[in-house]
């Protein structure tokens, strides 16, 4: 079956200490980071995407729901239990101005993240999409591209990696590069706050979550 993934992650050679995952949740399409506590250097990076299925007559909605979300389970699961992170922090979407469709999709991808922290005991801390963009930029009207600019001056090598060759975000790239740095931007907002401090204060306590298989 093939991985959600659309593309693989980026992993620093070598990341030791304690590590937190940044999340931009989508049901379609989530960016995520993992990010060192102590010094905030980037360990590792990704896109996880889970689309309909194309089969409308052959299956229903439902089920594919389903296959969806066992997908981005899955993908979340492998993140945290390969980087053992200590603990978690995601922009929850928001519903303004969306379809019920939307909402509805929204609501099943954050329950799914909330479902993952609590299933992996990591303490887990939540951001709105303003206050994300505020903390980003000092504006919580930010524009996307403001935010992959926020993102690409703290980690200036995804701008190498996602740039378009005229100079800017384009194409696919610029759709994953959306994502990513939404999750970035989680960091920037929530590196201060006291789940993030709270850990600073505990060298050498790394916390590798137990399977629970």
């Amino acid at each position: 079956m093939k991985r959600p993934n659309s593309r693989p992650a980026r992993a620093a050679p070598s990341a030791g200490g304690l590590k937190m995952l940044v999340l931009d949740v989508g049901m379609c399409h989530t960016g995520w980071a993992v990010v060192a506590i102590d010094d905030g250097s980037l360990v590792a990076c990704g896109h996880i995407d889970t689309e309909k299925s194309s089969k409308k007559a052959a299956i229903r909605a439902a089920d594919d729901t389903v296959r969806r979300c066992q997908e981005l389970t899955r993908e979340l699961l492998s993140i945290v239990y390969c980087h053992g992170v200590c603990c978690m922090a995601a922009e929850l979407p928001g519903g303004g101005g969306k379809s019920s469709s939307a909402v509805k999709s929204m609501a099943i991808a954050t329950a799914l993240v909330a479902a993952v922290a609590e299933f992996t005991e990591l303490p887990a801390e939540w951001v709105s999409p303003q206050q994300n963009k505020k903390g980003a930029t000092g504006r919580n009207n930010a524009s996307k591209d403001e935010m992959m600019d926020a993102a690409g001056k703290l980690y200036p090598q995804l701008v190498i990696e996602y740039r378009h060759q005229a100079g800017r975000y384009a194409g696919q790239w610029k759709g994953e590069f959306e994502d990513v740095a939404d999750a970035i931007c989680v960091w920037q907002s929530v590196r201060d706050g006291q789940l993030a401090r709270t850990y600073r204060r505990r060298p050498g306590t790394l916390q590798v979550p137990i399977s629970k298989e």
